[in-house]
């Protein structure tokens, strides 16, 4: 088959009919992910584009044309906002058809020669705008690493220098030829220039799929190590960012403390007022305590009502003080009215690692240790494991 300019416009049609249809296929199966939806618009408006201005004219209605590069123009504007909106940005529909819109005003009060130069340079500026603008949007969340971002940018990127580069040859030709109006892209460039961008779309799309998927694979492995109650990392976050924080704080000798909290009688707070009740004392708690932390603290709920602290760079009375500071912080939280109001305390262990050393199982059975004494010794309160602290419980037991 010959890839005369009718062939290649068939083949451009079929394949972002194609595009589109598989953009607007994989949105409808996850109705999260809009940035499909528009960009399948974008594939759409392109094969329209194809249609009307390829195919209008021979069937004696030129002003469809014009439509054809309004749909285009609508395309690259739901591009943009198609990167806006996996950037979790605000979109605008007027924004996305502006250049459409645009289009179609000047298309009406143009005629002749005005309006085939007005063609030549829309079909150069807009679609580089826009394309410019959706790079910048995607740029701006490098900070999120995704290995599909950056190359999505470069295939933008390499979509808009095919119009640039094609504005440059039409200018080039208008110059030789004295006649911007009839300048039109040789054939010998035509063709081309259309694969080379028909590729660059088939890049595109891919990517695009490429990014959601892993956008929705690392929020996925967010939430396996989020407890979804509190918000807070759970066990398996646990374990996987402790070693790795003792391990660091062991090579630098830097002092580092495990403290491990307990609500007071909360079996008897869900007992009481039931576990919806229980369930809002553990989010106010996990709220409450966030704000008191310390930038390098992390907190994890690690069951019912335990929750573990792992203080980096913190002496004990450091931990103490950051421990205070967060019982203090439950102090105006009551439940029930008058003789029968209770008071949400907590009971806290800490462990440091300049007594039991650095082995992340040692703290943390030390900061359980702690905790069992701060119990005994009539809760709400604050324990800091020392040498007698074990030998206390074993024989309290």
């Amino acid at each position: 088959m010959q890839l005369d300019p009718v062939t290649l416009r068939t083949v451009g049609i079929v394949v972002h009919l194609l595009l589109g249809g598989l953009l607007l296929f994989s949105w409808r199966n996850s109705r999260a992910n809009r940035e499909l939806l528009f960009l399948g618009i974008c594939f759409a408006g392109a094969a329209l584009f194809d249609l009307l201005a390829g195919y209008a004219v021979g069937i004696g209605v030129p002003h469809f044309v014009d439509v054809g590069f309004a749909m285009l123009f609508f395309g690259y504007g739901a591009a943009w906002q198609a990167a806006r909106l996996f950037e979790r940005l605000p979109t605008s529909i007027l924004q996305a058809s502006a250049g459409g819109i645009g289009w179609l005003a000047f298309s009406l009060v143009a005629s002749g020669d005005l309006l085939v130069m007005g063609r030549t340079v829309a079909t150069t500026a807009v679609p580089v705008l826009y394309g410019a603008l959706a790079i910048f949007e995607l740029s701006r969340g490098r900070r999120e690493y995704m290995p599909s971002r950056m190359p999505l940018c470069v295939a933008l990127a390499g979509k808009s220098a095919i119009f640039v580069m094609r504005g440059l040859v039409l200018l080039a030709g208008a110059l030789h030829t004295g006649n911007p109006v009839a300048a039109a892209l040789p054939d010998d460039w035509a063709a081309p220039m259309r694969l080379v961008s028909l590729g660059a779309n088939i890049a595109i799309a891919y990517l695009t799929l490429s990014l959601t998927k892993e956008r929705l694979e690392a929020e996925q492995a967010v939430q396996i190590l989020v407890d979804p109650l509190t918000g807070l990392g759970n066990r398996r976050a646990l374990g996987k960012y402790a070693e790795r924080i003792v391990r660091r704080h062991a090579i630098s000798s830097a002092p580092l403390c495990v403290a491990i909290i307990d609500l007071d009688y909360f079996k008897q707070i869900n007992d009481t007022y039931g576990h919806a009740v229980g369930d809002d004392v553990l989010r106010a708690f996990a709220e409450r305590a966030s704000m008191k932390l310390r930038p390098t603290d992390s907190l994890f709920r690690t069951g019912g009502e335990e929750f573990l602290c792992i203080l980096q760079s913190a002496r004990e009375k450091d931990a103490v003080q950051v421990m205070e500071r967060i019982g203090r912080s439950m102090s105006g939280y009551r439940l029930g009215d008058g003789k029968a109001a209770r008071d949400i305390t907590v009971s806290v262990g800490v462990a440091s690692s300049q007594l039991v050393g650095y082995d992340l199982e040692e703290l943390t059975r030390a900061a359980d240790n702690a905790l069992y004494a701060a119990k005994r010794a009539g809760r709400n309160r604050v324990h800091v494991y020392t040498e007698t602290t074990e030998q206390e419980r074993f024989e309290a037991s």
